[in-house]
């Protein structure tokens, strides 16, 4: 009985340490992939200032920089990487969850990456971060309960954007600002396995853009009129759902 309760113990320790930090750990930071000679001057500046705990996403923890006008994310590797427990599973199980951790592995790299070339104005992307670098400088973050800690960027994966404000702040202008980005993303060939309305856009400015762009994928089909149809019709009912429970 004294064991059961030791475990208890421990276990509600823990919950309670996740609780408090929404999971992170810098442990939990997904590495980069490979070594790359990319100038990296022209990223350093925006990391002389340190960045603090805002939010935590399905694949990404979230920091906002000390005068509010960048975020950088950094993605959790535990979201893509096998699990210990994996092992148990039997056969068919086993592939699916291996099949499953590796779409994941790639899913927010290749999404961003499409973003980045083709809607970066649209999304606020100022710099995608995936190989492996030398001179950044460590940046200072402090965790949700207040800790601080100095992380080596130049081994870690992260996205650097702008800062938007919330998609609730104007909802008069948001049909029609979702509306028009929709368009330009059809228009361009792009679907969206996202369909959180309210933590997927935000406002720059006057401009809606794309929060989280790690999900957009090609779909070449979007060629085809039916096809865009039956994407804007489908988006366009999701929004006005969403706009109803506001």
């Amino acid at each position: 009985m004294r064991a059961v309760r030791y475990i208890l113990f421990f276990l509600l320790i823990g919950l309670w340490a996740y609780y408090r930090t929404e999971g992170f750990h810098p442990l939990k930071l997904a590495p980069t992939e490979s070594s790359t000679s990319v100038d990296e001057s022209s990223l350093a500046a925006f990391f002389t200032q340190p960045y603090r705990y805002l939010d935590r996403g399905r694949q990404s923890f979230v920091f906002e920089s000390a005068d509010g006008q960048y975020v950088i994310k950094f993605f959790d590797r535990t979201y893509s990487e096998l699990p210990f427990w994996i092992s148990l599973l039997p056969g068919e199980r086993k592939e699916k969850e291996i099949a499953k951790r590796r779409h994941r592995a790639q899913l927010y790299r290749t999404g961003y990456q499409l973003a980045f070339d083709e809607l970066r104005q649209e999304s606020g992307l100022i710099a995608l971060h995936f190989e492996t670098t030398e001179q950044l400088p460590s940046l200072r973050l402090q965790t949700k309960v207040g800790k601080e800690l100095q992380v080596d960027l130049n081994k870690i994966s992260f996205v650097l954007q702008k800062k938007a404000a919330p998609f609730t702040e104007r909802l008069a202008a948001a049909e029609q600002a979702y509306r028009a980005l929709l368009d330009l993303r059809i228009s361009r060939g792009i679907s969206d396995y996202e369909h959180h309305i309210d933590r997927n856009f935000g406002w720059l400015e006057e401009e809606l853009i794309l929060l989280d762009p790690g999900r957009l994928h090609r779909d070449p089909d979007l060629a085809i009129p039916l096809r865009a149809t039956e994407e804007r019709e489908l988006c366009v009912t999701r929004f006005k759902k969403w706009r109803r429970n506001q």
